[in-house]
């Protein structure tokens, strides 16, 4: 019995001194950094779920700004940054990129096991990320964006008319629910030319399965991630999906069932889908890359979207001023004699642009980013020299910098006009690196063009129609989801719309 109990004993001993052994990493290279405690070092949320991760960021954030430009801190026993210098992040994110070029999460995912996922940009890296990159950036141009807007429009109207049908019922609206129905239709048309039937349709197949796609929360999906992040070396030896498997399977069908169609019925039509196809003929791709790239394009359009889509909804329906003031530039300014939108003066529009910037300042989708270093560098740090060695984890804190006093006025009030040209407009903050909702550098977000036209036109064709106030079910304050990485509020956002 006692040989058993000191067996154990020794065993658990030595996994924690395995485990805490780099906990004193930073201190030995004589950076700030905050103290781990075991095992989940200083992000405890990341496993207990008891708040968002991204609160034990933003505290480890407001503990050390203007003290230094980046501290370090342990996800369980890896040690990782936390750059808090604008100026640093920019150098990270441009000036010095070939050696901050890759993803941590980068290794969480593979080809061989999440065939998707794994080809995905995001997830891609190297020369391969680079080539891939490139192959589909001409997909995202201004010419071809503007042949896509007649898709955009004919979801908008799909989207008006249910709102109209559903106001009689006198209940409040999940704005992100019903946004995320609006966008699906969008990309489904963009990317296969098909009505997804978000509006018709109860749980329609292609919404369900986008759902599916970017649900990281069930049990499964949280145990392997935290499998992974505890233990990295097991994908050495073991290739463990993340996506599952029938989402997959469906994703890849669906382009190639679309492919099929297009080119059997000889369809002429400047869309995302006959891009791929012309891709597919000069570069010989293979049908798992057109289905990934597919994919790339959906959950750029989708998710992330309605997510913005929502978050400039309820700002603007919190705040009276901004919303009458926004619907009558739109009267005056963006619409034609026959009703439509008109396209060029919505992208140039500049109190629209200002309410889109300051919405994602506010509510960043992606709350921080991360980079691995590729290659050793040296950075200044008070005074000292401290050498980032390659496989370093570097976290930037979007979600913190955004609501930085020393960078924002009152940075927790909506004032879209903080963004007015006097004061250097969005370029400026953007250029301080102090404002990234798309993220910035070779890694900016490739959808970025597209993120904006359909945010854009959903809300002109919302603020037009409706007169919009926040309902009484929305929680305040809001509260950051627990078991979300992107930005989700608890309780979700409601709001009241009345037709003008």
């Amino acid at each position: 019995m006692w040989t058993y109990l000191i067996l154990i004993s020794s065993i658990v001993y030595l996994f924690y001194r395995w485990f805490t052994s780099k906990y004193d990493y930073f201190i030995q290279r004589g950076l700030p950094a905050v103290k781990p405690k075991f095992p989940f070092g200083n992000t405890p949320a990341a496993y207990t779920q008891k708040r968002n991760f991204y609160y034990d960021l933003d505290e480890i954030y407001q503990s050390y700004r203007k003290k230094t430009p980046f501290v370090g801190y342990f996800e369980g026993g890896t040690p990782k940054l936390l750059v808090i210098s604008p100026e640093i992040i920019k150098e990270i994110l441009i000036k010095n990129f070939s050696h901050f070029h890759h993803n941590e999460f980068t290794e969480m995912f593979n080809k061989e096991a999440d065939p998707i996922f794994g080809r995905n940009l995001a997830v891609l890296k190297g020369q391969e990320w680079k080539d891939k990159r490139t192959e589909i950036s001409p997909a995202f141009s201004n010419n071809r964006l503007r042949s896509l807007f007649p898709l955009v429009e004919d979801a908008l109207k799909s989207f008006r008319n249910f709102i109209v049908k559903e106001i009689p019922k006198n209940e409040p609206f999940d704005i992100r629910e019903i946004l995320a129905k609006f966008t699906t239709d969008v990309v489904a048309s963009c990317i296969i030319g098909v009505d997804a039937q978000s509006f018709t349709k109860v749980k329609p197949e292609i919404r369900e399965m986008g759902r599916k796609y970017m649900d990281f929360t069930s049990s499964d999906v949280q145990f392997k991630m935290l499998l992974l992040t505890f233990f990295p070396w097991i994908r050495k030896f073991k290739k463990i999906s993340i996506i599952n498997k029938e989402v997959n399977e469906f994703f890849i069908n669906l382009m190639e069932q679309a492919v099929t169609m297009r080119e059997k019925s000889n369809t002429k039509r400047d869309d995302y889908l006959s891009y791929l196809i012309e891709l597919k003929k000069k570069k010989n791709l293979a049908d798992i890359d057109m289905a990934a790239h597919g994919v790339t394009f959906f959950t750029d359009g989708f998710e992330t979207s309605s997510l913005a889509i929502a978050y400039m909804l309820y700002e603007i329906a919190n705040d009276k001023r901004v919303q009458e003031k926004l619907r009558k530039q739109i009267n005056e300014e963006l619409i034609d004699e026959n009703g439509k939108i008109i396209y060029e003066k919505m992208l140039e529009h500049e109190y629209l642009d200002q309410i889109f910037h300051e919405t994602l300042r506010l509510h960043p989708i992606i709350m921080f980013f991360n980079r691995e270093c590729t290659e050793e560098i040296i950075f200044d740090c008070n005074g000292k020299d401290f050498k980032i060695e390659k496989g370093m984890s570097v976290n930037v804190p979007i979600y913190s910098i955004h609501r930085d006093p020393d960078y924002f006025v009152n940075p927790t009030e909506f004032v879209p006009e903080r963004f007015d040209a006097e004061n250097g407009g969005v370029k400026e903050f953007r250029n301080r690196g102090v404002l990234m909702p798309f993220g910035d550098g070779g890694r900016i977000c490739i959808g970025m063009r597209f993120a904006l036209m359909q945010s854009k036109a959903a809300v002109i064709e919302i603020v037009r129609n409706f007169e919009l106030s926040v309902n009484n079910k929305t929680q305040k304050p809001l509260v950051l989801d627990p078991k979300q990485y992107m930005n989700i509020k608890v309780g979700g956002l409601w709001l009241d719309l009345k037709t003008i």
